[in-house]
């Protein structure tokens, strides 16, 4: 028997000529997390509706803003819905 490891599935948006020629790679945690973000969860908030740490939170966020090229949690998610993200 073999044992496989699962790995996170990327979530992608196809390019169309409306969007901008770099659209980031996102996982589905981080897509579900920036989306809470847009309901202006706070961290304490998102980890207790997906299930995760806080911490686990920040790590996600801190991902997300490299992603995304953003300064702040506003950022994100208005980054992320120019492209079309949420």
């Amino acid at each position: 028997m073999t044992v496989t490891q699962d790995r996170p599935r990327e979530a992608t948006v196809p390019q169309s000529a409306n969007e901008p020629p770099h659209c980031p790679r996102l996982t589905n945690r981080e897509l579900e997390v920036v989306e809470l973000m847009a309901e202006a969860l706070t961290n304490q908030q998102i980890a207790n509706r997906l299930g995760i740490s806080s911490n686990t939170v920040r790590r996600h966020a801190a991902n997300l803003f490299a992603k995304l090229d953003a300064v702040s949690r506003l950022d994100a998610v208005r980054r992320s819905a120019e492209l079309h993200l949420v």
